[in-house]
């Protein structure tokens, strides 16, 4: 393929909806490379300035599994993002959970690495790690890292005790979260995403009907939590998601 023809084709992919591109990819390896290119994703994302930034959905990593090929009915969503990614588990024992970030569109997934064992100074204590939230980092409506985010739902007061495998790094990672508030207990499932951030319903310890926001920036460098109230909460105290 020469280079007029090459740059005919990628005019003509930018302006296709991404399902359409994304199938592209089964040509050949020379159409592959191109629906991959980093100069195609910039050619769409400035023909389709007005739409939400589909393109951050395309995993181009190469350690990756069609969901096809996959059994359904040992598969579960357990968290998804605001760019389209989600996260999905083979049903298992918690300690041998494989998870998997998937891409609805394209139908590709990669898979995260096993969570290690807990370290000796947690294996004292109850131990219930459950996956939480799926967390992106994007740049010029690119998705270019993800971190998903395990929590122990045992014990928590004012620490919340957190298994992070980062894409980036390609490890898992115990970290400490610190609640400037005293916690009943988090609602893990289902958070709120957005930016980066995880927004959890929590209750406080002093109060256990009085719900709170507990929230916390997995891209900052703060191991702090924030801790916010509910307006008008004389007249409503208890809230649930509309998700």
């Amino acid at each position: 393929m020469n280079c007029l023809n090459v740059d005919l084709l990628e005019i003509i992919l930018a302006r296709l909806p991404i399902k359409s591109i994304t199938t592209c990819n089964l040509v050949c390896k020379e159409w592959k490379s191109i629906v991959e290119s980093e100069f195609l994703r910039e050619l769409f994302l400035s023909h389709h300035k007005k739409s939400h930034s589909s393109w951050s959905l395309i995993c181009t990593e190469s350690k990756k599994e069609v969901l096809d090929h996959l059994k359904y009915n040992t598969l579960r969503v357990v968290a998804h993002t605001d760019v389209g990614l989600i996260l999905i588990c083979l049903k298992s024992h918690y300690l041998r959970r494989t998870y998997y970030v998937a891409n609805p569109i394209s139908r590709q997934c990669v898979e995260i690495p096993r969570p290690p064992p807990p370290p000796p100074a947690t294996r004292l204590r109850i131990f219930r790690p459950v996956p939480s939230g799926l967390v992106t980092k994007v740049e010029n409506g690119v998705v270019i890292g993800y971190k998903v985010v395990v929590m122990n739902t045992s014990n928590i007061i004012d620490v919340i005790t957190l298994l992070i495998y980062s894409s980036e790094t390609g490890l898992w990672g115990f970290t400490t979260l610190h609640s400037s508030l005293l916690l009943r207990r988090i609602v893990w499932h289902n958070p709120v995403n957005v930016n980066g951030s995880l927004y959890w319903l929590g209750n406080k310890q002093c109060n256990p009907a009085i719900q709170v926001v507990v929230s916390h920036d997995f891209y900052a460098e703060s191991d702090l939590c924030q801790v916010l109230d509910f307006p008008d909460l004389d007249n409503k105290a208890d809230f649930k998601s509309s998700k």
